[in-house]
């Protein structure tokens, strides 16, 4: 944890897990400048209030966009991607025909 932020500036990284928030400042951030991960992680917010101040924004470069798994992330659906940061449902993280399609990185 760096201030507001659980993870930060995280590069070629799978999260896995689940993570638990009672309480949070205004500007939380859960993960911020992740670059060419798979962030597939399920986040339980205690007070759904906090909803509105959870973001995960991605850096810059690396060879393929951030992942993110709005089924276990559900405060990211509606958000707008990027092409540095691509939201996807579990059905779409066991494809990787589709994961491929959309630039990430497969490794065999």
């Amino acid at each position: 944890n760096v201030g507001s932020v659980y993870a930060y500036n995280l590069e070629g990284c799978y999260i896995e897990g689940k993570l638990s928030i009672a309480s949070a400042p205004a500007n939380l951030a859960v993960f911020r400048n992740i670059n060419n991960s798979c962030i597939n992680t399920t986040i339980f917010l205690q007070d759904e209030t906090l909803a509105s101040f959870i973001t995960a924004s991605d850096g810059e470069g690396g060879p393929s966009p951030t992942i993110l798994n709005t089924d276990k992330m559900t405060f990211l659906q509606g958000q707008t991607e990027t092409s540095r940061f691509k939201l996807v449902t579990d059905a779409q993280m066991k494809d990787a025909v589709y994961l491929a399609d959309i630039g990430f990185d497969i490794v065999p």
